[in-house]
């Protein structure tokens, strides 16, 4: 007994060191991250199930442990240690090849999580089929009047939808199909939470809402106009006095004179004309004037059960009834609601996957196939620095930048896009000979490098004004030959006194300023 526990306490550190190890490793890439995280639940168990086999033999129910310990203890303990090492020595004696099994932290195989293309390996949610479901309930826009993006806005919010779609069918299904997935996500993506303890801080949050009335969206108990006498004349969902034709009721829709016979315990079944009449042959009249025909059955049932002068055992029995039906249908409204709550909590809890999921569907509508499948290659085998908030998200990470094609960095410490870098062309290498062969990326660069004060430095040092004229020039000898034949134009076009200055003589000869003062000294003028 004790050789088997100190066996599971040493499984147990084993496992324990494992996975130390495991976080101590920086996963690289999305991928390689959500399968840490199921390697360590793994690992977790197996701690798990060593302790829960200790803990068992620490219950000691056939007594050995007892029966173990007593051998050990007493006066004859150094005889009954040197039997037990002298019966070790015997075995090992008869079986010399005996291997012994190190413990080791073995996994059975690598985790295996699944996850379709949209969801990017946990980084995205994928809630298309949602969609379609949702925009086929009743009394929602229908799929051509909204689009996938203002789904993802306010898929979490229900409390736009009207009260009478969430008691369908389709909309309950609706909701559970939409938990259940949240929920699945959820533990694909993050194995070690405990979902289980915030479902029960959300459950005692919401019968505490639920209680005092503070669902959006909902109504603790149902609305039903009162049959009590003194009652309002008119019934609280619809003012039947505002209308002056049945023409106008019908005006409203079907569905919205429904809710107000429903509202009033009248029958609500018939065509648009049917409920119109009905609600326009009870305008003006009290709860108790209202004829019997007119009245839901059950609502029927409950105001004789209700009322002392009519009072019998069968419709007693059947107040009853209609009272079971009213709680009945009280527990399946709290039910739908508690499936909402579970739902926008679950979403507030990984709010930065819903944010990052918007933000992803907006850029997948500018995005070409090749891409997408790029993506996808780069989130597998980690070719991309983690950052799954977006561009907005400041990424603080240790690690060295994954810089493969050595493009310059932007202001935030990252490298630039790619089709910047083609654009500005910084792939394109200019060498300057006058600056001592450095090199400039891309032509704003080089050309801005003319007015610094390296290149400026560097003509004066070979005794060149740095004008515009040399601009583009970056050999030595280039600047050197330009130079000259600057000079030279620059001598041929100077003015020189005695052959550009003009005399006249007496006959109007003109004459330059030489020839000028030769014949004047000769006398010849």
């Amino acid at each position: 007994m004790l050789e088997q526990m100190r066996l599971r306490f040493e499984t147990a550190e084993v496992y324990e060191a494992a996975i130390c190890e495991e976080l101590n490793k920086k996963p690289n890439g999305q991928k390689a991250k959500v399968l840490q995280q199921h390697t360590i639940a793994k690992l977790l168990d197996q701690v798990v199930s060593s302790n829960k086999e200790l803990s068992a033999l620490y219950s000691d129910e056939d007594g050995l442990f007892k029966e173990e310990k007593s051998v050990i203890q007493g006066a004859n303990v150094f005889t009954s240690f040197y039997e037990a090492l002298e019966a070790t020595q015997k075995y090992h004696e008869r079986f010399p090849n005996l291997k012994v099994e190190q413990v080791t932290a073995k996994l059975a195989q690598e985790a295996e999580v699944s996850f379709s293309g949209e969801e990017v390996f946990g980084k995205y949610l994928d809630l298309h089929a949602f969609f379609v479901q949702y925009c086929n309930l009743p009394n929602v826009p229908a799929r051509g009047e909204q689009d996938y993006m203002q789904y993802l806005d306010k898929f979490f919010a229900f409390f736009h939808i009207q009260e009478n779609t969430k008691g369908a069918k389709a909309y309950i299904s609706y909701l559970n199909d939409l938990y259940n997935y949240l929920q699945g996500f959820l533990h694909r993506v993050q194995p070690l939470l405990d979902l289980d303890e915030f479902v029960k801080e959300w459950k005692t949050t919401f019968e505490a809402k639920w209680t005092a009335d503070k669902i959006p969206g909902w109504k603790a108990k149902a609305v039903v106009a009162s049959g009590a006498s003194g009652a309002a004349s008119e019934p609280q969902s619809l003012r039947l006095g505002m209308f002056n034709t049945q023409q106008e009721l019908e005006a409203l829709g079907a569905e919205r004179l429904k809710q107000a016979l429903e509202a009033m315990g009248l029958k609500c079944g018939g065509t648009l004309q049917d409920r119109a009449a009905r609600l326009w042959s009870v305008r003006g009249k009290k709860p108790q004037e209202i004829p019997q025909k007119l009245k839901a059955k059950t609502d029927g049932i409950s105001s004789s059960s209700s009322s002392s002068s009519s009072s019998s055992g069968s419709s007693s029995g059947g107040g009853g009834g209609g009272g079971r039906e009213e709680a009945n249908y009280s527990d399946s409204r709290m039910q739908t609601a508690w499936t909402e709550a579970k739902i926008a909590s679950i979403c507030e809890l990984m709010m930065d996957t819903v944010i990052a999921t918007r933000r992803h569907a907006e850029k997948q509508q500018a995005r070409t196939v090749e891409e997408k499948e790029a993506e996808l290659h780069e989130e597998e085998f980690g070719m991309l620095p983690d950052v799954a908030g977006g561009e907005e998200e400041d990424a603080d990470d240790e690690g060295p930048i994954y810089n493969p094609l050595n493009l310059p960095l932007g202001w935030d410490g990252k490298p630039i896009p790619y089709w910047m870098y083609k654009l500005h062309g910084l792939g394109v290498e200019f060498k300057c000979e006058i600056c001592g062969n450095q090199s400039y990326w891309g032509r704003r660069a080089f050309d801005r490098h003319f007015q610094e004060f390296k290149h400026s430095h560097s003509m004066r040092a070979l005794g060149i004004p740095n004008t515009k004229h040399f601009h583009d020039i970056t050999q030595i000898q280039d600047a050197y030959a330009l130079y000259a034949k600057i000079k030279e134009s620059l001598t041929t076009e100077q003015f020189k006194g005695d052959v550009d200055e003009e005399f006249e003589d007496t006959e109007g000869n003109i004459l330059n300023r030489k020839t000028y003062e030769d014949l004047a000294r000769q006398g010849l003028l």
